[in-house]
């Protein structure tokens, strides 16, 4: 059956007061080699590493968007302008009722 004897193990099992020996055997698949190809372990470490740097990336984004002061953050997002005369230069903002804190 292919297996191959690597070690026996003197009274490794003690049943009903009796002591047994146990044999390990081994059975190589593959002839013993790896089954991934060397690209592929390559293209596993790639994947593996753009994903950590993705990952720090979008860590320091959220840190830098932390440190931005809360009233920076925060937009109307409708107003009206509305003119008391025609001719006046005096205008009067009127905040829409959309106006909230995008944080």
């Amino acid at each position: 059956m292919l297996f191959k004897l690597v070690r026996r193990l003197p009274m490794f099992y003690y049943i009903r007061g009796q002591h047994y020996d146990s044999y390990l055997f081994v059975y190589y698949v593959n002839g013993g080699r790896t089954p991934c190809s060397p690209l592929e372990i390559v293209t596993s470490f790639v994947v593996d590493f753009r994903a950590f740097l993705k990952m720090l990336v979008g860590k320091i984004w959220r840190k830098e968007e932390k440190s931005i002061p809360r009233w920076s953050r925060c937009k109307e997002s409708t107003t009206l302008l509305t003119s008391q005369n025609n001719n006046s230069n005096n205008k009067r903002i009127i905040a829409g009722e959309d106006s909230r804190c995008h944080v």
